[in-house]
């Protein structure tokens, strides 16, 4: 009886650790599989990751590399006042030089010709002129800019005609307006010079009335444009300094007192 009692038993026991064994594989066989999708699930998201990774560095490369070949505008610095020549015999040419820096620059000046290419001889003239007074007053020649020109002919032809101009483009630029007669034309800068007698070089001041005269000559300024509209009998002329002249605080080191005698460089053909 014992014998039987014990078979029943054992062989209750091999059916149970049988009937747990093969419910519990499928169940870890799932889990396997659980297991291996989600490691492909989370390799694929990793490469994704990766490849969105190494295509976004790849991108920002490609915009580093194309703004790197962008060219970015700027101005071009201008020849430095202490890298340049101050010989008035160099700056001229072989012109002759005269007893006057108005004869030096005028005395061939023809009514008949100077509107020939947008008054292109009246502006050279101007320019020379300007410059001339500069060297003697040991600072060095401005050079024409065309974009001064431009805006300088915009500016002329809106005061000639009143037709839109938007000023906040010459804002800094120094700016010389005057509206002159025929027969005044070749004395623009003498009649702008001549504002040197307001001038201070020991208050360092002009008290406004000689700001014609010291944008002249003011030593940082390094270029000019010129524009030139005529209404009638009359011409519109406008001057474009950049950068601008009359800066508070900046007389002293900007408008020196005259470094050479024109009458010496006349005897001695400097």
């Amino acid at each position: 009886m014992n014998l039987f009692l014990t078979s029943v038993l054992y062989i209750v026991v091999i059916i149970h650790i049988a009937f747990v064994s093969v419910k519990a594989n499928p169940s870890d066989s799932e889990n396997e599989n659980e297991l291996l999708v989600s490691r492909k699930d989370s390799d694929s998201r990793s490469s994704g990751q990766r490849n969105s990774r190494r295509r976004s560095s790849q991108s920002s490369n490609k915009e580093l590399k194309l703004n790197s070949n962008r060219k970015v505008f700027r101005r071009r610095p201008s020849l430095s006042n202490h890298h340049c020549s101050l010989s008035i015999k160099l700056y001229l040419k072989g012109t002759k030089i005269r007893s006057s820096i108005h004869d030096t620059v005028w005395h061939d000046f023809s009514y008949q010709n100077y509107w020939v290419n947008s008054y292109l001889i009246y502006k050279l003239k101007i320019i020379q002129h300007i410059n001339l007074l500069r060297l003697v007053y040991g600072v060095c020649p401005l050079k024409e800019s065309e974009s001064l020109n431009e805006l300088a002919q915009d500016y002329s032809q809106y005061k000639a005609t009143r037709r839109f101009f938007n000023k906040n483009l010459i804002k800094d630029c120094g700016i010389i307006k005057l509206l002159l007669s025929y027969s005044e034309l070749p004395g623009i800068v003498s009649t702008l010079y001549s504002e040197r007698s307001h001038y201070s070089f020991l208050l360092n001041s002009g008290k406004g009335i000689a700001d014609g005269f010291t944008q002249l000559v003011w030593k940082s300024t390094t270029s000019i444009g010129i524009g030139i509209a005529r209404s009638y009998d009359y011409f519109y002329i406008t001057l474009l300094f950049y950068p601008k002249g009359n800066i508070w605080g900046q007389y002293g080191k900007n408008v020196l007192k005259k470094q050479i005698s024109w009458k010496r460089t006349m005897l001695r053909g400097e």
